[in-house]
């Protein structure tokens, strides 16, 4: 990318957009109100409605339902079916207090995705307090996140935080997982 003589980089001036990446929630985070503007979700079509304005179904994760839209001219949504396993990333929106998601990309899955995917959102619920000992991988994840400053955290400040040979283990079924990874010697990343 390269700015040409008016300021504009050649990818604004070409028609290229950045866009946000999409946050892995769950149904629950939605409708509890997070604030999340593109997300990705998956879970289980458990109905479908079709009207002249627009396709919509709804998904369950598990953690509650929610309707995904269809007003563009994405491939209809009446290629699902209830109990199809699906991916979907699209925008929050709500309409007359009800949240839902007008999709940008739905796709069929492997149901055992979905079970991955409550694992992924299982690892990423608690966050430590400095003061409190790790006791769990989540927790491990939680302290790299909060001590990475940019170059990753320093595994001593991670240790000091367990201080026992169980965190060890943790850290290391985490990076042979690919959760986090060493940046250098003696500094973690979160696989993000």
């Amino acid at each position: 990318m390269y700015l040409s003589q008016e300021g504009v980089s050649s990818q604004e001036s070409s028609g290229f957009q950045k866009r946000a990446a999409a946050a892995k929630v769950s149904v629950k985070n939605i409708l509890e109100g997070m604030q999340a503007h593109r997300v990705n979700l998956a879970g289980i079509v458990v109905m479908k409605e079709e009207s002249s304005n627009f396709h919509s179904m709804f998904i369950d994760d598990g953690t509650g339902k929610i309707m995904i839209r269809n007003f563009n001219n994405l491939p209809s949504l009446a290629e699902f079916n209830a109990g199809d396993s699906v991916a979907a990333v699209g925008n929050c929106r709500e309409f007359g207090n009800e949240p839902y998601i007008a999709a940008e990309v739905v796709r069929k899955i492997d149901p055992a995705w979905i079970k991955v995917r409550q694992a992924e959102l299982e690892l990423n619920v608690s966050k430590p307090d400095p003061g409190v000992k790790i006791s769990s991988g989540a927790d491990v994840l939680s302290a790299v996140r909060e001590f990475d400053e940019g170059k990753g955290a320093p595994l001593s400040k991670i240790l000091e935080m367990g201080g026992n040979e169980d965190v060890k283990l943790k850290i290391d079924f985490l990076l042979k997982k690919g959760e986090i990874f060493e940046v250098g010697p003696g500094r973690l990343k979160v696989l993000e």
